[in-house]
């Protein structure tokens, strides 16, 4: 066989653009640069032109060095799909434990009213934000991932984790300083009582064991939004079987002069006032 003919034969690679039409006619919509290397056998050279002209041409999106997202016709303007669209397969990208959590996980529950501008997510390592067209990926670091707590939520192209209504409380209390003021959480909290239970939060407590002072804040919020009183002696129950100490409810804020709340020993160095 000649060498014209070895050529005639050998098996053509696609384009780096019909290769992202056929990811995409496969329900896929993101992929990684290794991935991309192997499929395509282009040189790092090749494959960087490639990727930078589809970036330009809003084909494709890079949230973080390395992933790519994939970014249908409708979704052109935008410059990005959802984030839930790509979010479970970005934290294995990263190799982290996850939960979709915080005001996100509470509009999905239902607590609209204070829904963020941000994408937050309850990760293992510490990440960096991700700055996208339209929204933004905001990361609190969480060290200790319990067996409970957590679902599977169904997206457009798979699954994604986020925290049940009750983790998703703690969750408000314990990092509410990316929450906003207090008065943002307690008005979360005032939509997501409905969705929560007494059984599932003594059972999450006892699995995650919460530090006091979150509780604390925790139950003397709920019992400031009037939610049930089942849910909220789950709470006090556990804390009965600590000593506790009064605490800030804000910390870091002024007490001197505050009122203290006997129930939860919370001093009592800001004003609540939920939105509903």
């Amino acid at each position: 066989m000649n060498i014209m003919t070895q050529n005639s034969t050998k098996k053509k690679t696609p384009s780096l653009s019909k290769w992202i039409d056929h990811l995409q006619s496969t329900g896929r919509y993101f992929f990684n640069r290794r991935t991309a290397e192997v499929s395509l056998g282009k040189t790092s050279q090749q494959l960087t032109r490639s990727l930078n002209i589809q970036i330009r041409s809003g084909r494709i999106a890079r949230p973080r060095k390395g992933f790519y997202v994939i970014v249908p016709l409708e979704y052109r303007r935008v410059g990005s799909p959802p984030v839930s669209w790509f979010i479970d397969d970005l934290m294995q990208h990263f190799e982290s434990s996850y939960y979709v959590g915080l005001l996100t996980a509470a509009s999905l529950h239902g607590a609209s009213h204070q829904a963020s501008q941000v994408f937050q997510v309850i990760s293992e390592r510490p990440l960096r934000r991700i700055a996208l067209p339209r929204t933004n990926i905001q990361f609190a670091t969480k060290t200790k991932f319990g067996t409970v707590g957590t679902e599977q939520k169904q997206t457009e192209t798979g699954y994604m984790k986020v925290s049940s209504p009750e983790l998703t409380a703690l969750d408000l209390v314990r990092y509410f300083k990316i929450c906003g003021h207090l008065s943002h959480v307690a008005t979360a909290l005032d939509e997501l009582q409905y969705s929560m239970t007494a059984e599932r939060l003594s059972e999450l407590i006892a699995s995650e064991l919460p530090e006091d002072t979150v509780l604390q804040r925790l139950g003397y919020l709920l019992e400031l939004i009037e939610a049930e009183e089942s849910i909220i002696q789950s709470i006090e129950k556990h804390l009965q079987t600590d000593t506790i100490f009064p605490v800030a409810l804000v910390p870091g804020k002024p007490t001197q002069g505050c009122e203290t709340s006997s129930r939860w020993k919370i001093r009592i160095n800001t004003i609540i006032e939920s939105d509903l």
